[in-house]
């Protein structure tokens, strides 16, 4: 028997189920592993799963097994290097397959269920009393012939309209069914084509001067005549509608008359959503020599199969080195993906690549509609459903990038390898995209480029024991410098009266000097909103979240406090909530109030704020971003969104304003983040010929970490770091696996985290810290507890997380602990 014809199947869900479900094959109907398929799911739930195996006989009784109902595809939509892509990742990061699958496809691709509600055909109308609850229920699914339980509970209640749906299923007037949904759905477009007794020169040419006494119909089939051969296509090809109408600049009326004459005719054809203009291709970008030494140490390292970390200094080049590496992957026939950290780096890069590669370059980010994100798939997966759609050969994207099905991948490019952006944190799996890249490049058998200025500790120790190449360009490119960093000690300047709200008197001088040259400034303030909380000066009283345990922060925008962390708003107080005193003072300082003191000490200045409030919607940070590049703006203020990898010509000051903040984490990566950070945003300065300077204002002037970033040495603070890391047993020496455990009940949550923490300690011993309460000990009305795990770098990794993974299973069968959730993180961030 053919796997293809055989009579069960074993079918993968987007729940977070243990194993695959089995089902059978209905006689006649033929399926193939990594197609989708709909499958019921208890009485009521329809489901599409994806094949996953086959199998000669059901795991238990036969009668018990349910059918598949619908094949939907015809080939396969994931390939094999994904599926062991996805069981990899399911072990190492100790979540199910299900939740891989649901995190890895497209949303248009998943087609996830939907319950409807309808009217029954039998519907006894008019027959029986019904309350007013149950008749606007009715009502509102009678006008509409059918309507989504979501949409009614929306606009009936969560908790009444359930009560109310319920009591009209049971009378026998409603039902409610489950449906298949999703899918962006094709593009379509109006084009038009010549009809087939015209679509030769001879013909056409007699066919245009009968309509010398139609000079508008003549005007158009000169306009078409014009496009189809500046498009360098014959006459049986089609024009847009659109486009035709304005080269004409005529209505669509001409067109009808056209058609009606049996001239033209108007067709709706699928079109992609990414054909757009060809790009004429730009040629390589020149190359110094430092960077060219740089460029051939790292195709030796690739030839020997050798993943290769670019540690280059900012402003080096690092990117004209990636564009010559994607030219010579690329003329091998074979295609690259190049992972950025953040999507509001992929708009300026893209047209950097794009210049080089035209439409052969495709982006692929949250940010982009489901449709768009589903056509990308297609293409990749060699399954385009436009006939237009671009030959895509380099994908550029954030980390969700790693999922798509990439075919003949000759590189991969991870750049600013060290951002913990690349790190996923919720939903499971909570994975990170720098050490899936390389298990892909080790299963696809292609080379992988690590590049960043300031290295993890993880990569460059790599680097060290000889697991990786070490590249490093130690000079900016062309005749720019490294910036000159200066510390400004805030107690003295506050001393000396020298600080004009949060801006000392320095980096203000500073900031003038550049604007005054016609330069531009970046300010650094790695928290969001005005301030970080309110505080009563008589009691000392601080609003806080009702139900995570923070503090709220002031948003001057929406005049309002929010939590962070759930999202919860409430009007600002004018008095205080404990002791009445109207004494409320804000505390602290957030990106929204430093732009407010710029507009005040400089006003006319155009002043801009880059944080994730500020760039909301699919083209927020790029519209900034772009808006910076072309000089429409002054001072850009900004979270470490401007930290990351953005290259601007006329940055002359970057003054980073509380570095205290990030040196006073309580975590081991504190000070690692803290130098990455100052370090990267600081190289935003004097990237070109200009001289830049760096101040960073802050309290603890002593700290080495500043003496690191002001020297720009990497090797002495990688020293430091890596003696501290092995005396404390932490990454790299070990691999780290977090378990944090959430219930409503603080004490039950107690007892459980106590005993899990024993079961954990019978293998693992004095490797295990906790339980304890995070930093934040309450999440939307759950009480958190973390337990850290130190697991031995070893063979023995996979053994390890299984054992953890039944210690988690053993705690759930215990009945009062059931209901307690477990969050497993490996290598945490």
């Amino acid at each position: 028997m053919k796997r293809e014809e055989s009579q069960y199947v074993d079918v993968l869900l987007p729940l977070a189920m243990p194993v695959a479900l089995t089902y059978r094959v209905p006689e006649g109907m033929v399926v193939r592993e990594g197609v989708r398929v709909v499958v019921p799911l208890r009485k009521t739930s329809r489901y599409v799963g994806l094949v996953w195996g086959f199998r000669a006989t059901p795991p238990g009784a036969e009668e018990l097994v349910s059918a598949v109902e619908t094949v939907i595809d015809e080939a396969p939509i994931v390939t094999e290097e994904q599926r062991r892509l996805w069981e990899w990742m399911a072990k190492y990061y100790m979540c199910t397959l299900g939740e891989v699958y649901k995190c890895a496809m497209p949303a248009g691709l998943k087609l996830e269920r939907e319950s409807v509600v309808r009217l029954r055909p039998d519907c006894p109308r008019g027959v029986m009393p019904l309350s007013e609850g149950q008749q606007r229920t009715l009502f509102l699914v009678e006008r509409r012939g059918e309507i989504s339980l979501e949409k009614l509970l929306q606009e009936l209640g969560k908790g009444e309209g359930m009560r109310w749906l319920k009591q009209l299923v049971r009378l026998r007037l409603l039902t409610v069914e489950d449906r298949v949904v999703g899918g962006g759905g094709q593009r379509y477009e109006t084009y038009v084509y010549l009809e087939e007794e015209y679509a030769e020169e001879q013909a056409f040419v007699q066919m245009l001067g009968g309509l010398t006494r139609a000079p508008t119909q003549e005007k158009v089939m000169s306009a078409f005549l014009q496009l189809l051969h500046a498009g360098g296509f014959s006459l049986h090809a089609g024009v847009p509608k659109k486009q035709l109408l304005a080269a004409a600049r005529v209505n669509a009326g001409v067109l009808a008359s056209l058609a009606q004459k049996k001239i033209i005719r108007e067709q709706r054809v699928s079109v992609s959503r990414f054909a757009g203009e060809a790009l004429r291709e730009a040629p390589l970008p020149e190359l110094s020599d430092a960077q060219q030494r740089g460029l051939d140490s790292i195709r030796q390292l690739l030839s020997e199969g050798r993943p290769v970390l670019l540690h280059g200094v900012t402003g080096s080049g690092k990117t004209e080195i990636y564009i010559r590496l994607l030219a010579e992957c690329l003329s091998r026939g074979q295609r690259a993906l190049y992972l950025l950290p953040e999507i509001a780096l992929t708009a300026q890069l893209a047209l950097r690549l794009r210049r080089v590669f035209g439409n052969r370059v495709g982006l692929y980010h949250s940010k982009q509609s489901d449709a768009e994100r589903e056509e990308l798939y297609e293409i990749l997966l060699g399954q385009p459903t436009a006939a237009d759609a671009p030959d895509v050969r380099i994908v550029l994207g954030a980390r969700s990038a790693l999922f798509l099905p990439h075919r003949d991948l000759g590189l991969i490019i991870v750049d600013e390898e060290h951002e913990s952006s690349y790190k996923q944190h919720s939903p499971t799996p909570r994975y990170q995209g720098r050490d899936v890249a390389l298990y892909m490049a080790k299963e696809y058998g292609c080379g992988i480029v690590l590049g960043s200025a300031t290295p993890s500790l993880e990569s460059y120790s790599n680097a060290e024991r000889g697991r990786f190449g070490l590249v490093e360009l130690t000079e900016r490119y062309g005749e720019a410098l490294l910036p000159a960093v200066e510390i400004v000690d805030v107690r003295e300047a506050h001393r000396r009266n020298e600080m004009h709200g949060h801006i000392s008197r320095r980096l203000f001088e500073a900031v003038e000097d550049a604007l005054t040259l016609g330069n531009q400034v970046i300010l650094f303030q790695n928290r969001r909103g005005y301030a970080p909380y309110l505080q009563c000066e008589a009691c000392g009283w601080v609003p806080t979240c009702e139900h995570c345990d923070v503090s709220l922060t002031y948003h001057r925008d929406s005049e309002a406090l929010v939590c962070h962390y759930c999202g919860e708003h409430q009007p600002l107080h004018s008095v205080c909530g404990a002791c009445g005193s109207s004494q409320l003072a804000m505390r602290g300082l957030g990106t929204q109030r430093v732009e407010e003191e710029l507009q005040q000490l400089l006003p006319g200045v155009r002043v801009a704020r880059l944080d994730l409030d500020s760039t909301k919607g699919k083209h927020g940070a790029a519209r900034i971003i772009e808006q910076f590049t072309e000089g429409e703006i002054d001072v850009l203020v900004g979270t470490q969104m401007v930290t990351k990898g953005l290259d601007f010509k006329r940055v002359q000051v970057v003054g980073i304003l509380d570095a205290d903040s990030l040196l006073r984490m309580p975590e081991f990566r504190a000070s690692e983040r803290a130098y990455q950070l100052m370090a990267q945003v600081g190289g935003r300065a004097g990237r070109h010929q200009e001289a830049g300077r760096v101040l960073i204002q802050a309290v603890d002037v002593g700290s080495p970490v500043l003496s690191w970033v002001k020297e720009n040495d990497y090797q002495a603070f990688y020293r430091h770091q890596i003696l501290e890391r092995y005396e404390y047993d932490y990454p790299p020496y070990v691999r780290l696996v977090r378990i944090t455990l959430r219930h409503r009940d603080v004490c039950l949550l107690q007892q459980v985290s106590e005993a899990f923490g024993e079961v954990l300690r019978i293998r693992f011993g004095e490797r295990v810290l906790g339980p304890q309460s995070p930093l934040v000990s309450r999440v939307r009305e759950y009480f958190l507890m973390e337990l850290l795990v130190k697991l031995p770098r070893s063979a023995r990794g996979m053994e390890d997380r299984c054992y953890i993974e039944g210690c988690i299973a053993s705690t759930h069968r215990v009945p009062e602990y059931r209901q307690v959730q477990f969050w497993v993180d490996a290598d945490p961030m």
